[in-house]
């Protein structure tokens, strides 16, 4: 695949092809993900750092199909709280009274434990000042202007929990509940491809930040699922250099994906890391 633009032939390297992990090889956990933190006028959601691999969250690159129909309903809204896991917050909070999403066909999985033919509906949500969770489109004419039929998209979704599949049938629904977790994919990365954090500086940072969003989710898939310590020790020392305005908690990274025979390892990385992040402070 050819990537262009924000210097993607320097920044990547593609080597391997990563596997897709079946739903048999992990334990759903219902804790939403999110790398920074979710933020609205009023609203202010705090979140621990990431230190591994979310299984909740599904991960793939897309092409537009076609639209959902409008889904509306009504719920009460009580007081906002902070820290709630996923299934609280929609529970809890409210849902919104009108969302339109895509139907989106995969053309790259990265991970994606259930499936029905190839497709799902991906919902957009935008978190209120009350800390609802509202359609960000409630029309597919809205929606149409953002993400034409046969464009490219990248998603980071769960399943959903406002509008839950009743059965079955049909698309499994997604929900996305940050503004990274859905966006045209510019051909800056694929399921394969190798971020090489160090060289990202100078990249603009809107999309960026959308990027860094998914590689993250990718690097933490490779160090769950690899299938060598070569592999893994490759991906930790690239995140040695994940930007620091990023909440990540990387020496429980390190803990979790090495053992304690790699004292020396882990040792040497976390020098790394912290010399970097001195150099982020000047």
């Amino acid at each position: 695949m050819k990537r262009t633009g924000f210097g993607a032939d320097e920044i990547f390297r593609k080597d391997r092809t990563m596997k897709k992990a079946t739903a048999t090889t992990f334990c759903f956990s219902l804790l939403l993900t999110v790398v920074s933190f979710i933020e609205a006028a009023g609203c202010l959601l705090s979140v621990e750092p990431v230190k591994k691999f979310n299984a909740a969250e599904y991960l793939f690159i897309g092409e537009v199909a076609g639209y959902t129909k409008l889904y509306e309903k009504e719920l009460p809204k009580p007081a906002a709280r902070a820290g709630a896991e996923v299934k609280e917050i929609y529970k809890e909070w409210g849902a919104p009274t009108k969302a339109v999403g895509l139907i989106v066909k995969v053309s790259e999985s990265i991970f994606t434990p259930q499936m029905r033919d190839g497709f799902f509906e991906v919902i957009p949500y935008a978190l209120m000042s009350d800390c609802s969770f509202q359609g960000r489109y409630s029309s597919e004419e809205k929606i149409a202007r953002d993400f034409a039929v046969g464009s490219k998209v990248r998603v980071i979704a769960v399943e959903s929990f406002i509008f839950p599949n009743s059965s079955n049938q049909g698309d499994l629904r997604l929900d996305v509940t940050s503004s990274s977790g859905l966006v045209p994919d510019d051909a800056l990365t694929n399921a394969d491809a190798e971020l090489a954090y160090k060289k990202i500086a100078s990249l603009d940072t809107e999309k960026i930040q959308n990027l860094l969003a998914f590689e993250l989710r990718k690097d933490l898939f490779r160090l769950e699922f690899g299938h060598s310590f070569a592999e893994k020790r490759r991906t930790l020392e690239r995140l040695v250099f994940f930007p620091k305005a990023w909440k990540i908690d990387y020496e429980a990274i390190i803990r979790n994906y090495t053992t304690d025979e790699d004292a020396e390892l882990r040792e040497n990385l976390n020098k790394l890391r912290k010399e970097f992040l001195e150099k982020q402070k000047n």
